[in-house]
């Protein structure tokens, strides 16, 4: 058995290990998955073999001890813009992309365990295995009700990745206990319904996912949408166990976080890449975040834009000319009315010309005057 030293092997590291476990396949994550993927709740950008998301033989070979480690994202503000015209990006995309962060990092723990005979692979986020199953499982915090891992100290906002070694290191995490009690504030807040069921999650309601997601956003989804660029903090704001990591104050990375809406939307290759590309936002890509930026802005309160947003109709991108016609009409209903009605016969792609219809059919039950 190779023994280590969790906290020495880590001093001067930004990272810490936060639970470790001898690799084992979860049996019930599993069957958890498997009942998932029968309801039709798999979504575009997850490993698709459930044996590879709860397996680290099935994805990394042999492998005897998994380590986790964290990284905690610094104190961050819920304050939000006044401007109606700015939208939000989630505390996880705000800044350098965190890839590279717990990349750079974790590169120094490896160099550090190679050093005393081990060897192994790392997995942060874009790998096949849960993280955040192994997490629960190997003491690095309990699964909340709005499913994240909460530690103790960080809460939930904190980045997780995985260490994956060829030997025993003497290290096992006990699991810790639920801290959930009967709080329900992520549930109650969540615009979407999304975490009706406590401890799970309907992803195909999460706003998160749909701002990642390239499939056209169902309707009554786009109206609950508010500002959101990419992600959404609403369930992780709202935790008790989060207060001590967000602050009502604006940090040095508030303007980040909160961006002009029709500056991105109208943002070229190049300023993509200035602004987003090393962020965690910046591999959906740049037309995702315009789509995204339309959405946020398809509000009475942003009917100023009107002029600067009806060229994308003719954008092209089918994805923004669709949304462009979801945001115009609901800018102003008559305005955006006619000018789609004018635009449907010079439209060529049918899926557009779908998309305009429907949006023109659609009966909001929702009041935008309150959006």
């Amino acid at each position: 058995m190779n023994g280590i030293n969790g906290s020495e092997i880590t001093k001067g590291l930004s990272i810490e290990i936060i639970g470790a476990m001898p690799a084992r396949a979860l049996d019930q994550t599993r069957e958890f998955l498997i009942g998932r993927k029968k309801a039709g709740q798999e979504i575009e950008f997850e490993e698709t073999d459930v044996n590879r998301r709860v397996d680290p033989g099935e994805s990394y070979g042999s492998v005897a001890t998994m380590l986790i480690v964290g990284l905690p994202i610094p104190k961050q503000t819920w304050k939000k813009a006044e401007d109606p015209m700015r939208g939000s990006l989630s505390v996880f995309a705000v800044g350098e992309d965190y890839h590279l962060l717990m990349q750079r990092q974790i590169k120094i723990l490896m160099e550090r365990l190679e050093e005393t005979g081990l060897q192994g692979s790392v997995q942060v986020d874009t790998g096949p295995l849960l993280e955040r199953a192994f997490a629960r499982e190997a003491g690095g915090g309990f699964q909340g009700k709005n499913t994240t891992i909460i530690h103790p100290n960080w809460g939930s906002f904190f980045f997780l990745g995985l260490i994956l070694l060829d030997k025993d290191v003497g290290l096992e995490g006990t699991l810790v206990e639920d801290g959930c009690g009967s709080c329900m504030r992520c549930q109650q807040v969540c615009p979407v319904s999304a975490l009706d069921e406590s401890y799970r999650m309907d992803i195909r309601r999460c706003l998160s996912y749909w701002t990642q997601a390239k499939a056209s956003v169902p309707f009554w989804i786009r109206e609950r949408w508010g500002n959101r660029i990419y992600g959404c903090d609403s369930c992780q704001i709202v935790c008790p166990w989060n207060q001590d990591q967000i602050t009502a104050e604006r940090t040095s990375l508030w303007e980040a976080a909160h961006p002009d809406l029709l500056a991105v939307l109208a943002m070229n290759k190049t300023k993509f890449r200035e602004q987003f590309l090393q962020t965690a936002a910046g591999w959906r890509g740049r037309n995702v975040l315009r789509r995204n930026a339309l959405l946020a802005l398809a509000r009475p309160v942003c009917s100023s834009g009107f002029d600067q947003v009806s060229p994308y109709l003719q954008d092209p991108s089918a994805m923004i000319r669709s949304t462009a016609a979801w945001t115009l009409i609901r800018m102003d209903e008559a305005k955006g009315r006619d000018l789609i009605l004018k635009r449907m016969e010079e439209e060529k792609e049918t899926s557009v010309r779908e998309e305009w219809t429907a949006v023109l059919a659609w009966k909001s039950s929702v009041n935008m005057t309150d959006c």
